[in-house]
């Protein structure tokens, strides 16, 4: 029995490992292509709730019929359970940030025909975003007030109308730093 004991630990058991692992070794592989590159999910703007529990992080996916990459807001408990994706608009959303009280999320996003980037808020527990803000321009890098009543951001002003009139011509040979824009 000793023996055979010997020979199951000694000489058998490393067989049974390197019978799998040589499987493996011959496994036909290709090299990655850029098609494969383009189809693998880009993760970014990761944002702890203000408990702690939760994280939201946006996830771009390869849309190829549309030519183009599509973000979307995801959430995930911060033990890695849970994940959900909370938006899913055809043109995609960036800059999630949590309300200080952690029950809504705001986002960037152009939607229902919104011809610049405008503000939106999401009740943490899922449903569909609502328009807060209809500015002439995009918006950008927005913040909520500590008290969670307000919405800070910056845009551009508005186009002059000589501006939208150049830009309808396509004038749009400037000198350095000639059609330069403040944001407020």
């Amino acid at each position: 029995m000793r023996y055979l004991r010997r020979l199951m630990t000694g000489v058998l058991a490393p067989l049974v490992f390197l019978v799998p692992l040589a499987a493996v070794g011959h496994a036909q592989q290709r090299p990655m292509t850029v098609v494969d590159l383009i189809n693998v999910p880009s993760l970014g703007s990761p944002t702890l709730s203000p408990d702690g529990t939760q994280i939201l992080y946006t996830r771009s996916d390869a849309d190829w019929d549309s030519n183009k990459t599509v973000q979307h807001i995801w959430r995930v408990n911060a033990d890695g359970t849970g994940t959900i994706q909370l938006t899913n608009g055809a043109e995609g959303e960036s800059t999630p940030i949590w309300s200080p009280d952690g029950t809504r999320i705001a986002f960037v996003a152009e939607r229902n025909g919104d011809d610049h980037d405008q503000i939106y808020v999401l009740s943490n527990n899922g449903g569909e975003g609502v328009r807060l803000t209809e500015h002439a321009t995009s918006v950008s890098q927005i913040s909520w007030s500590p008290n969670g009543q307000w919405i800070y951001f910056l845009a551009a002003d508005e186009k002059s109308e000589e501006e939208k009139a150049r830009e309808k011509v396509n004038d749009n040979v400037f000198a350095f730093e000639e059609n330069y824009t403040h944001r407020h």
